[in-house]
């Protein structure tokens, strides 16, 4: 029998140098305490992750998948191998920011359901001496703590689909029965969070940033099926059936098209055009439809060229419309 107050847990795929930075970031703060885990679970890494982990073998415990078995399961794997009362989830190439261990104890020690983590976006090497308010979720240092899950959830908006954000009661999550059925649509995470949040009394933002964002997205098209296809079944479908309002939903997908999707998009669609009669093609379309900008969307990364596209996403840039920070809704 354990007495671990929480595991941090860290799924990982070949990213064995960035692997170390977040491994070093988080042992730093854990120091001898024996009330906190650190696991690893590499989801087959073909490069040096295993030899990287016999460097910390007396302080953190290694678990190695045989076959690549795709980060939705390899996070779900995360949750049912931890041994805490609580789980965080961070990604392998993001950093735990000083004293952000001890900001996040102090609320589990207030028994809360799901704890998110405020985080600032970095490029190349972390400077905590230069952060800016720009560059983070949220810009307020201020905690809340909420019992309106619709509030809540238009607060974080699409930062629900980020890994290194979660700390999640460990019970909540293994006694989900429908949590198999959200591998593979490449947000179980966030379909476990709307599972979570339905049943939830209070949770809590956590002000001060505690995670350092390494800002290094390799785009792809499953970001359609992703962000498109699932996070509007996630947020139209599946949450209202949980008791979300569909309004506040549908605010929350609208925003995230303009301000996340669009601009993940304009930067794929520069290098490869979205074919027509494609399964990208189709999710997109699932996506935008009955969105009232959509058809304008999908014509602009469908038919133009490389030269407009970049001229929009270079406005896009300048002006900073892709600014994914934002300040906290408070409950009245």
């Amino acid at each position: 029998m354990n007495n671990y107050i929480l595991t941090i847990a860290i799924p990982t795929y070949n990213r064995c140098d960035l692997l170390q930075l977040t491994i070093e970031s988080v042992l730093s703060q854990v120091g001898n305490r024996l009330d906190i885990e650190v696991i690893i679970v590499d989801n087959a890494s073909e490069d040096n992750t295993a030899n990287l982990i016999q460097k910390y073998q007396n302080r953190v415990k290694y678990i190695r998948n045989t076959t690549n078995i795709g980060i939705d399961a390899n996070i779900n794997k995360c949750v049912f191998e931890a041994s805490g009362h609580y789980v965080h989830i961070l990604s392998d190439d993001d950093l735990l920011i000083d004293d952000a261990l001890a900001k996040i104890l102090t609320f589990i020690n207030k028994d809360l359901d799901f704890i998110f983590l405020n985080g600032v976006i970095f490029s190349e090497s972390f400077n905590p001496n230069k952060m800016t308010s720009y560059d983070r979720i949220f810009i307020s240092n201020n905690d809340y703590v909420y019992t309106d899950m619709n509030q809540f959830l238009s607060s974080i908006w699409i930062w629900a689909t980020f890994v290194s954000s979660f700390v999640v009661k460990r019970e909540k999550w293994t006694m989900n029965k429908n949590i198999e059925n959200y591998i593979g649509t490449d947000i179980l995470l966030s379909y476990a969070l709307v599972d979570l949040l339905q049943l939830s009394k209070n949770v809590v933002i956590i002000g001060k940033p505690c995670i350092a964002i390494r800002a290094a997205y390799s785009g792809n098209y499953r970001i359609i099926y992703a962000f498109a296809y699932q996070w509007k079944k996630l947020l139209l479908e599946h949450a209202p059936k949980q008791g979300f309002n569909i309004y506040v939903m549908r605010k929350i997908f609208n925003k995230s098209i303009l301000k996340d999707l669009l601009p993940r998009l304009l930067a794929i669609s520069i290098q490869e055009k979205i074919k027509q009669n494609s399964k990208e093609y189709e999710y997109l379309t699932y996506g935008l439809n009955g969105v009232w900008f959509g058809f304008l969307i999908k014509f602009t990364l469908v038919y133009l060229g490389k030269f407009p596209l970049k001229v929009i996403n270079k406005f896009i840039n300048m002006f900073k419309l892709n600014n994914l920070n934002n300040s906290i809704k408070k409950e009245e």
